[in-house]
């Protein structure tokens, strides 16, 4: 799930707007697809979930639910993995997306190309800080649903 969004963002930014991520390192390539990817996935689960779920795009079952269904349904975890790649690959697209806008900005104001980092940095702080919430978040349902199953 982060390997072929992180290519796609690689890929399509060199061919789209001339920003070549890539070296002739093999090994810095794949760490550097590896993290594009990784923030694919993010903004994925951080950004894009959430405003598909309020659109109504997308509902969810209740994480209990999920919980008793994938122990019975050995095909569940195939099926969440597929549906994570494709909401990383959707966010692959919006990166490119936000990317052309930087990259236009960045033409425009002086300031942004100066200090433009600070803005990204910024941004995948707090995209990792809100997907750390999110985990945690996820690890105490599950925790919760552990210990009401002892108690029965």
């Amino acid at each position: 799930n982060t390997l072929i969004p992180g290519a796609c963002i690689a890929y399509l930014s060199n061919y789209f707007f001339g920003i070549d991520f890539l070296t002739e390192e093999l090994l810095y390539n794949i760490l550097i697809i590896f993290i594009l990817g990784l923030i694919s996935g993010r903004i994925g689960s951080v950004i894009i979930e959430p405003i598909l779920k309020k659109t109504k795009i997308v509902c969810f079952e209740e994480y209990n639910s999920y919980l008793k269904a994938s122990k019975k349904d050995e095909k569940m975890q195939e099926l969440v993995t597929d549906n994570n790649l494709y909401r990383a690959m959707i966010a692959a697209f919006t990166f490119l997306f936000v990317e052309k806008l930087y990259l236009f900005l960045a033409e425009k104001w002086i300031l942004f190309q100066e200090y433009g980092y600070i803005v990204i940095l910024t941004f995948i702080i707090i995209l990792y800080i809100l997907s750390y919430r999110k985990q945690t978040n996820i690890i105490s349902k599950r925790i919760k649903y552990v210990l009401s199953k002892e108690k029965k």
